[in-house]
């Protein structure tokens, strides 16, 4: 039963997703190291431009995690040249997601000239940690609990 429930810990564990968290320096090196002329949108890594927890899951960002991106400064521009190496197309459209980049355009949207809509704050905000990691581990511990309580109520056959 302890072998049960460690793999079902070490399982929910795996659920974990990985929080990402906007680091401010990151749009405006992107449009340097680009010559953009205009420091990307939150929103082009962040799911509807929201900075803390799990929301760099927008497809430019899992391409840029794809090509060497860790969250660290230091994979940023190798990513980034990756990608333009590789021409990459996150959404399909024809333009390159660095091309879109460099004329100021979504390269997470097929609709040609899309635009990137941020929320106000911009992506220099910090927050606490989300906790929303926790549930995977909460529900594993809640299912192990769960199997032992019955177990213990089903009658044992003797032999």
């Amino acid at each position: 039963m302890k072998t049960l429930v460690a793999a079902m810990v070490i399982a929910g564990a795996g659920l974990i997703p990985v929080v990402g968290y906007a680091k401010p320096q990151f749009p405006p090196e992107i449009a340097r190291h680009l010559s953009a002329t205009v420091d990307p949108a939150c929103s082009v890594c962040h799911l509807d431009g929201k900075i803390a927890g799990v929301t760099v899951i927008t497809p430019f960002a899992l391409a840029l995690r794809a090509h060497g991106f860790t969250s660290s400064e230091d994979t940023l521009n190798s990513a980034l040249d990756a990608m333009q190496a590789d021409n990459t197309d996150s959404d399909g459209d024809g333009i390159s997601d660095v091309e879109e980049l460099r004329a100021g355009t979504d390269p997470n949207s097929p609709v040609p000239g899309a635009t990137t809509a941020d929320p106000t704050y911009g992506c220099s905000l910090t927050s606490r940690p989300s906790r929303g990691g926790w549930t995977a581990v909460a529900l594993s511990v809640a299912a192990a609990v769960t199997l032992r309580r019955r177990r213990r109520k089903t009658p044992h056959r003797s032999a």
